[in-house]
């Protein structure tokens, strides 16, 4: 430390003390020091003094007088009166500390003291003595107790030395001219110790003073930390209480969900008995001869149904496990030709979708005991969730091989991969891989085939890298003696798995009449082939339908052939019906094509957000075919009319009659329209900046004044434009195409051509007057 800051610090503790005192609680602390140090000081001195009057006059046989004076004192004489002055001052210390003296009398008292004390053995050295070269002595050991029994601080310290040596120095000059008697010594010759005495004493005092205060601050410190760490404590442990509670509800919860599902899917079997028995019996010919249309939907109606059936018995099994009601029939197979047999129910499936399927074995036979049909269910869910994530022309491999003794069965794709985030949760129950953006299953098979593993001894693992696909791990015991728990005994039996045939088996009609040729296209946009064949038989009387797998083949085939209606599920791989509504109302030259949502996903905020997307309709499954029907062709024949409106002049480049202020905010609107329709990439976010609304504010108001979207009203100001240059021949095709904001001439000429009715050429050719449309010469 610097000698300057050195200094300062100790200036700081000589100085700040009185403010220190003005804390209430130090201030208290101060008294009960000061209190204690007034007991210690009274009883120090009776003790001591009595100690000494009891060896000079017991031990060493003085003889007691209370006065004597002169130079020459018999050594065998004891002088009693300055002792009882200390004496008495020791009882007087008692007393003012039996009174409850407050910190500041108990600190006059004690100086006070010490100055008369001071005084007195003055007196004594004159009378006794007749020498004052030692006369500091004792005013210097009275102050020296007084320091540490009494809390002073510096600066009433140093006042209250240099008072008591100012009165040592003063009696040393008075008494013996007042007593007439001469003294030797010299009290100049004291100085230099009274001030090295002051110095001790002051910073004695500054240190026991600063050590007080900063054991206090410390104290209050300390007890504030406990405090809080008491509370702390208190809030952990009613945190705990609650986790406590809350975990004790959810495993509550759990159960009554387990036992839910248990029980409703015991229900779902009875109607689901009487769905597949008398379809089975008409498949089968028990009602006569069926048409090939009944024939092939009543073929859909059984695999959906068995469909369901699977999920029901997958329901069953988890509670049945949790029931510890399953009994495994555990026998010695063949695990190759097992998987072998397996593998070849998906060959139809790799087939149709080009995907690479292969089987490989390290071994030709292997001989492990496991029961046939729970071994099924989980190589067929590995499987079925491979099939379910990777891409058509992808590849799916099944392997098996010797692993540290145990058999190892591997099943691989080069799908889209697991996110990290997700690997500790797929073996969840009801938890569904989220994978950009889509949702796929029901949880339910994973955790599935997680129980039925360990029932066999077994265990089962996952190896996954986003973009690369994942690999499921079935290690199981080649020797099953002793490996099967104990616990796995009960009522039930696991069923060999309901296999489901996926395949598109309805016929397809060639022949169209001719009237459907031409109707409006409506595309299907769903991963599931059973729901497109379902929405496609119901409307392919009325329109030309097309299909697509996901949102990413939806908009190659919305640029190829523009539809007129988009029938799209939500829940889809590689880009969802949400992300796909977003790209086609973000698109100015798609905008206001409709869409319609056919979802599972029906609760209020799952519609809010395919409404708040841009979707034209939003129906949950299951869904009526006629209201879907209904709706479509509302949908279609509101676009038809829409243009017919535009096509008649109801959106010009003019004025819009209408009230004031729409008029004055279309005006703005048709201003920056015009202001940047050659630009090609100016549509509804630029346009909502030139207003300044939001892209959502500006859609609602041109909705609500024209009844067009906002991309809609700038394609039909480009169009009109479009006609009015051709009509006063501004240019070729390609020159007007691009004078109002268009890149691709043939794109502008099918667009024009859907909304005017005949391609630009020919309007060119209309809009020419012939000779009988000349105006006569009034000439």
């Amino acid at each position: 430390m610097k000698l300057a800051d050195a200094i300062s610090y100790l200036g700081s503790r000589v100085v700040d003390p009185a403010s220190w005192e003005k804390d209430a609680d130090f201030s208290d602390l101060l008294s009960v020091i000061c209190r204690r140090g007034l007991l210690a000081a009274g009883v120090l001195a009776i003790l001591g003094l009595s100690a000494y009057l009891i060896t000079g006059l017991g031990l060493l046989g003085k003889d007691p007088v209370v006065w004597t004076k002169g130079p020459d004192l018999d050594k065998d004489l004891m002088v009693l009166w300055d002792k009882i002055v200390v004496l008495f001052a020791g009882a007087l210390l008692l007393i003012i500390q039996r009174s409850g003296a407050s910190l500041r009398w108990g600190r006059l008292a004690a100086g006070l003291l010490v100055v008369i004390l001071s005084a007195i053995s003055v007196f004594d050295e004159v009378t006794g003595a007749r020498d004052i070269s030692t006369g500091a002595v004792y005013p210097t050991l009275y102050l020296l107790v007084a320091a540490g029994a009494i809390p002073y601080r510096p600066l009433q310290m140093l006042s209250l030395a240099a008072v008591t040596y100012g009165t040592v120095l003063v009696a040393e000059a008075w008494f013996p001219s007042l007593l007439g008697v001469t003294v030797i010594g010299s009290r100049i010759g004291q100085l230099p110790y009274i001030f090295i005495a002051i110095s001790v004493v002051t910073g004695l005092t500054v240190l026991l003073y600063s050590t007080r205060y900063d054991q206090f601050v410390a104290r209050r410190e300390a007890e504030r930390l406990a405090a809080k760490l008491e509370e702390h404590a208190r809030q952990l442990g009613e945190a705990k209480a609650e986790t406590e509670r809350q975990s004790a509800k959810l495993v509550e919860a759990e159960h009554l969900k387990d036992r839910f599902f248990g029980n409703i899917s015991h229900e779902f079997r009875t109607p689901l008995t009487l769905i597949m028995g008398p379809v089975e019996d008409a498949l089968e010919g028990a009602h006569g001869r069926i048409e090939a249309s009944m024939e092939a939907m009543l073929g859909g109606v059984q695999r959906n149904a068995k469909r369901l059936l699977g999920l029901v018995n997958d329901l069953l099994d988890l509670s049945r496990l949790d029931a510890e009601k399953v009994r495994l029939h555990i026998e010695e197979h063949d695990l190759v030709e097992f998987l072998n047999t397996v593998f070849h129910h998906f060959a139809d499936t790799a087939a149709r979708r080009k995907i690479s399927l292969s089987y490989k074995s390290q071994v030709d036979r292997l001989d492990v005991s496991f029961d046939p049909g729970a071994l099924e269910k989980v190589v067929y869910n590995l499987l079925s969730n491979a099939f379910k994530f990777v891409p058509d022309e992808g590849s799916v491999m099944l392997r098996l091989e010797i692993v540290g003794g145990r058999a190892r069965i591997t099943v691989k794709d080069n799908g889209a991969g697991i996110p990290p985030e997700e690997l500790a949760m797929i073996w969840d129950r009801f938890h569904r891989i989220e994978v950009e953006g889509s949702s796929e299953g029901t949880g339910i098979g994973l955790a599935l085939v997680k129980e039925l593993v360990e029932l066999h001894g077994g265990d089962v693992g996952v190896r996954s890298d986003v973009g690369f696909g994942s690999e499921f791990l079935v290690s199981l015991p080649i020797d099953k003696s002793g490996q099967i728990p104990d616990s796995v005994a009960g009522l039930f039996e696991v069923p060999a798995i309901e296999r489901v045939d996926f395949s598109d088996d309805a016929p397809e009609e060639d022949g169209r009449p001719e009237e459907i040729r031409h109707a409006p296209i409506v595309l299907v946009v769903d991963n599931d082939a059973e729901i497109r064949k379902y929405v496609r038989k119901h409307l392919a009387t009325l329109y030309r339908i097309r299909e697509a797998e996901d949102g990413v083949e939806a908009l190659a085939a919305i640029r190829e052939e523009r539809p007129s209606l988009v029938i799209s599920d939500v829940m889809m791989p590689r880009m969802d019906g949400i992300e796909l509504c977003r790209k086609i109302k973000g698109d100015p030259d798609l905008a206001d094509l409709p869409v319609v949502m056919l979802t599972a996903r029906a609760g209020i905020e799952d519609e809010l957000e395919g409404l708040q997307a841009g979707a034209d309709d939003y129906i949950p499954k299951p869904f009526s075919s006629a209201a879907l029907a209904t709706r479509v062709e509302n949908l279609i024949e509101l676009r038809r009319l829409l243009h017919r409106r535009f096509t008649d002049g109801v959106v010009e480049p003019s004025p819009i009659e209408v009230p004031s202020v729409s008029q004055t905010f279309m005006e703005r609107v048709r201003t920056a329209v015009e202001e940047h329709m050659s630009d090609s990439q100016f549509g509804v976010d630029w346009l909502a900046d030139e207003v300044g609304l939001s892209s959502r504010q500006l859609q609602r108001r041109i909705r609500d004044i024209t009844r067009l979207s906002a991309a809609g009203y700038i394609r039909a100001m480009r169009l009109k434009r479009a006609a009015q240059l051709i009509e006063q021949e501004a240019g070729n095709v390609s020159e007007v195409a691009y004078a109002v904001g268009f890149r691709d001439a043939a794109y502008f000429s099918r667009l024009f051509k859907k909304v005017v009715g005949v391609v630009p050429s020919e309007y060119a050719v209309r809009s020419v007057p012939t000779d009988d449309e000349e105006p006569e010469d009034d000439a």
